[in-house]
């Protein structure tokens, strides 16, 4: 179950029906944290390899891939408030994926390595 959804009911465990949202300030200061951890890996990597703009480049895009997997989260608790709609909701669509992704890899597998194996010499 989610960590923070999650509630035990007579050493059952089950989800909490209830608003389940993150402030604005926990993101940010999480972003922060990570901000400092990734501009102090830059600037290791200015000090003993020279400053390049590809460098910065790659860097603030790393952050800001971060800074919307963050939006997404906050955008998707506006949606369902309710932790346990949107464990459930999001569990779902998890779990198609999951399958999906383990079909398609058994099916490569199979093809690559017992249908088809490649032919050496």
């Amino acid at each position: 179950l989610g960590f923070r959804s999650q509630q035990f009911l007579d050493g059952v465990r089950s989800l909490r029906e209830s608003r389940l949202l993150t402030t604005w300030k926990k993101i940010s200061l999480i972003f922060g944290g990570i901000a400092v951890v990734v501009l102090g890996l830059f600037f290791s990597r200015v000090a003993t390899a020279g400053f390049s703009m590809r460098k910065l480049e790659v860097y603030m895009i790393f952050l800001a891939i971060v800074a919307c997997v963050f939006a997404i989260e906050m955008t998707i608790q506006r949606i369902w408030p309710d932790g346990a709609r949107r464990h459930r909701a999001l569990g779902r669509f998890t779990m198609v994926i999951y399958c999906v992704l383990f079909v398609t890899g058994s099916f490569t597998y199979t093809m690559l390595y017992i249908l088809y194996p490649g032919k050496i010499g």
